[in-house]
């Protein structure tokens, strides 16, 4: 892995794949991002848990705050038609 990703991008050769990510007792690695989602979610899911809601409803609205605060950002510096592509497109197209 380390050759494909130095060949891809020459920075990475200095990359330590096992420095930067925490292993699992079955020799695979994590990276942190995916620690972060989730670890975003729990409390949704937890609330969706108390309620007796079905914890797809607590990703539901985890995703929408995350859409909000990214429009948030970027409506203000690239415009409605740009955010509407940007963000619309892959809801429309996928």
């Amino acid at each position: 892995m380390q050759r494909r990703l130095t060949a891809v991008e020459p920075r990475f050769a200095t990359f330590n794949i096992e420095r930067e990510t925490p292993g699992n007792r079955d020799g695979r690695r994590d990276f942190v991002h995916f620690w972060f989602y989730g670890w975003l979610a729990s409390p949704f899911v937890w609330l969706a848990d108390e309620s007796g809601l079905n914890p797809v409803y607590a990703f539901t609205l985890l995703n929408l705050i995350l859409l909000g605060l990214a429009l948030r950002v970027a409506l203000p510096r690239v415009g409605l038609p740009a955010c509407l592509l940007l963000f619309g497109g892959p809801i429309l197209c996928g």
